[in-house]
């Protein structure tokens, strides 16, 4: 069976801890490669978790929301994604009780947001979490 060869991924939450630690990780495991990542840069994100990453020139860091349709759809438009590795989630597990619906709406409906940018008409991407 062949196996399946990505050549540009979309990186969501790649700002973040375990978001940039994968980033670093297929920079380093495969030359070929380009990255975007997409971070709205929040209390858990910074583009200094990406290390030397951020030097790298297949690398493309976009500062962006998963909640914004448009800006996704454009993104996946212009990019022509082979696959999206979805990293971007609210994670304060404290406040998640006291307002459970943010949560859901970010982690569950923004993930909804991303699907239907990348499974629009006109792409087909591989999403892999």
């Amino acid at each position: 069976m062949a196996r399946l060869r990505l050549r540009h991924l979309l990186v969501t939450g790649g700002a973040g801890f375990i978001g940039s630690a994968f980033v670093r990780e297929r920079l380093r495991a495969d030359p070929e490669i380009r990255l975007s990542v997409l971070d709205k840069l929040t209390y858990a994100g910074s583009e200094e978790n990406l290390g030397e990453a951020r030097n790298d020139q297949r690398l493309r860091f976009v500062q962006g929301d998963i909640s914004d349709r448009g800006a996704l759809h454009t993104l996946f438009q212009v990019e022509k994604f082979d696959a999206v590795a979805h990293f971007a989630a609210l994670i304060e597990a404290g406040e998640s009780m006291t307002q459970p619906s943010r949560y859901f709406r970010h982690n569950v409906g923004y993930t909804q947001t991303l699907l239907e940018a990348m499974l629009a008409p006109d792409r087909l991407t591989t999403l892999v979490f």
